[in-house]
């Protein structure tokens, strides 16, 4: 079994991978929302995973570095 580790880009790459992957199947969540009080909820658990993201770029993801 090999044993080597992941490089630092390798792993800024998982994380990268990991944080779409989230936000892809949080934005499912949100968008199925009933009310504003789940949109809310849902939003405070993104804001959690990507601090920097506005409701507005959360709503409509941007295409640029895909």
């Amino acid at each position: 079994m090999s044993r080597h580790k992941k490089s630092n880009r390798a792993k800024e790459i998982d994380r990268r991978r990991q944080r779409q992957a989230k936000l892809a199947r949080l934005r499912v969540r949100y968008a199925s929302a009933k009310n504003e009080a789940e949109r809310k909820e849902v939003f405070a658990l993104v804001t959690r995973r990507v601090p920097w993201l506005t409701p507005e770029e959360f709503v409509t993801p941007s295409t640029a570095g895909n």
